[in-house]
């Protein structure tokens, strides 16, 4: 690995100035690329971040519907029989 870097220097100082230009213009591009797949990557995770969070104020914010069961005595059902007779109903209408 530090023979690979050796001959790498060697190279490099064995080229023409165009050559160096290529080379640096190069090496400007990939850290370009690399800053660009960062902001990518950040960018997703923000997104996914956000996603998250709404879907979990979602799931808070939906509302539990509960039913509640009304049930009736038997002195309940007759003081509602009482007071429909006692206001002219017939018993027929019980069914």
């Amino acid at each position: 690995q530090q023979r690979d870097r050796q001959r790498q220097q060697q190279r490099e100082q064995n080229e023409t100035p165009i050559q160096q230009q290529q080379r640096q213009q190069r090496q400007q591009e990939r850290i370009q690329r690399q800053q660009v797949q960062q902001q990518e990557r950040l960018q997703r995770q923000q997104e996914q971040r956000q996603e998250r969070e709404r879907q979990r104020q979602q799931r808070q914010s939906t509302p539990i519907i509960a039913t509640r069961h009304r049930y009736r005595s038997d002195s309940d059902i007759e003081r509602e029989h009482q007071y429909y007779l006692s206001r002219g109903f017939s018993e027929d209408l019980d069914d």
